[in-house]
């Protein structure tokens, strides 16, 4: 299959659990940021935090915008 590219998608389609990695999908958020990870989930609302050295940037979000990595 000579110059046909094959796209690699980087996102997993398993389910997102406690602990797992993600990407959330919001309007001035970059793909370059660093992950989060997923703390804790309540009621379809998704408790995530992305730790850099001692500071913590907390989100909670629903399922639907956020990307399993």
């Amino acid at each position: 299959m000579a110059g046909k590219k094959r796209r690699i998608n980087k996102y997993s389609t398993l389910p997102i659990k406690v602990g797992d990695w993600v990407h959330p999908t919001r309007i001035g958020m970059s793909k370059t940021e660093p992950a989060y990870q997923v703390t804790s989930i309540e009621d379809g609302v998704y408790k995530i935090v992305q730790t850099e050295g001692c500071y913590q940037h907390k989100m909670e979000v629903p399922l639907k915008r956020l990307k399993r990595l």
